[in-house]
C-alpha cells in the first residue's frame, strides 16, 4: 500500500512537471510568478532541497525583474554594442553578483564612475595625481626601454582614470599646485575647463552663455595680474564689441581693484609710431614692458587644429545640438 501510495504520488508530481515544462512559454509571457512558486515546490517533495535553493534564486531574480520592468526612463534609449571577450565575463560577473540585466549594470558603472559626488572624485584625482607624478619621476631615472615600458603603462592607466571620471578631458599639471589645477564652469550647452586660479567676473549668467572670452595682460607675471573670464555668446574676439568689452572691464575692477591701475597703464603706454621710421614706435620699450590687455576667445574642444589650448583651457560641448555658424 506505502509504495503504491508513493508510487501514484511520484506519479502526479511528473503528470505536474509535465504540465509546467509544457506550458512555460506561456507562464513567461504572463510574467506568472506563481510558476515558480509551483515548481519549487516540486523540487522539493521529488528531488531534494538543493534544488529548492536553485528555485528560490531564480523565484527571487524573476521577482527582480519584473519590478525593474515598472521603471522607466523617457530619456532612456536601446543600442547595440561590442565587447571584448575579456570585458564581456568582467560584466557577466558583474551582472550575477549585482543580479542586474547588462543594461542596468551598465548604467550602474556609469553612474558610479563618471557621475560621482565631487568630494569623492576629488579624493581619486589626487590619488591618482600622486602617482601619475611618482611613477613620472622614477621614468627620468630609468633609462632603459624594457624597464620603461610597465612604468609607462601604469602611468598611463592613472591618466585614464583621470579622464574617464572628468568626461573624457584632464591635463595633467606641470606642477603639482593649485596654480595648476582646473576647475569646470557650467555653460548652456556644455562646460568650459579652464586653471582653477582664473577669475570669472559673470558666474550668474553662465547657464545663458555658449562661450567664454578670456582677458590676458602681457607680462602678467611682473604686474601680478590675474586671468579673467567673461562669459558671452560670441563666438570669436572679433566678434567683440566696445560695450561688451566695457562691461568686462568694469567686472574686472569690481572683482579686483587694482585692475584700474593696469588700464591706466595699457592707455598710458599704447605704441606710438615713429614717423621717421616705419614700423617702429618711440615708446617700444615703454610698450614693451607695459601690462598691455589683450581679449581672446576659448576654443571649442576640436576647433584647434594643433590641438595644444593655451593653460588646457577650451569648452566642451554636451549637447548634441549645434549652432549654425
Amino acid at each position: 500500500m506505502v509504495a503504491g501510495f508513493r508510487g501514484d504520488q511520484r506519479q502526479k508530481w511528473r503528470c505536474l512537471e509535465w504540465y509546467l515544462v509544457s506550458n512555460y512559454n506561456t507562464f513567461q509571457k504572463q510574467n506568472n510568478i506563481k510558476y515558480y512558486f509551483v515548481l519549487a515546490l516540486y523540487y522539493f517533495f521529488v528531488y531534494n532541497k538543493d534544488r529548492l535553493a536553485d528555485m528560490l534564486i531564480l523565484y527571487r531574480k524573476e521577482i527582480m525583474i519584473m519590478a525593474r520592468r515598472k521603471i522607466i526612463d523617457s530619456d532612456s534609449c536601446k543600442f547595440s554594442l561590442n565587447v571584448s571577450g575579456d570585458n564581456k565575463k568582467t560584466l557577466d560577473d558583474l551582472t550575477a553578483n549585482y543580479m542586474l540585466k547588462y543594461g542596468p549594470m551598465i548604467n550602474k558603472i556609469i553612474g558610479t564612475f563618471c557621475r560621482m559626488p565631487a568630494p569623492i572624485k576629488k579624493v581619486i584625482e589626487k590619488a591618482c595625481l600622486s602617482e601619475h607624478k611618482r611613477i613620472s619621476a622614477e621614468l627620468e631615472k630609468t633609462p632603459d626601454g624594457f624597464h620603461r615600458q610597465p612604468l609607462e603603462h601604469e602611468r598611463e592607466s592613472y591618466l585614464e582614470i583621470l579622464k574617464l571620471i572628468n568626461d573624457g578631458i584632464y591635463v595633467i599639471p606641470e606642477e603639482d599646485s593649485e596654480d595648476n589645477a582646473m576647475k569646470k564652469v557650467k555653460l548652456a550647452d556644455g562646460y568650459l575647463i579652464i586653471p582653477s586660479n582664473w577669475i570669472v567676473v559673470n558666474p550668474e549668467r553662465a547657464e545663458s552663455c555658449r562661450y567664454a572670452a578670456v582677458l590676458e595682460c602681457r607680462n602678467s607675471a611682473k604686474y601680478e595680474v590675474p586671468h579673467f573670464i567673461y562669459l558671452n555668446n560670441y563666438k570669436y574676439g572679433n566678434e567683440y564689441t566696445n560695450d561688451m568689452e566695457e562691461q568686462f572691464y568694469s567686472l574686472c575692477r569690481k572683482t579686483w581693484p587694482r585692475f584700474s591701475e593696469i588700464e591706466e597703464l595699457n592707455k598710458k603706454n599704447q605704441p606710438v609710431p615713429d614717423p621717421d621710421n616705419k614700423g617702429h614706435y618711440l615708446n617700444a620699450e615703454a610698450y614693451l614692458n607695459a601690462p598691455i590687455i589683450g581679449l581672446f576667445s576659448i576654443d571649442e574642444q576640436g576647433d584647434n587644429l594643433t590641438g595644444e589650448y593655451p593653460y588646457g583651457a577650451m569648452i566642451v560641448r554636451t549637447s548634441d545640438e549645434s549652432e549654425e555658424e
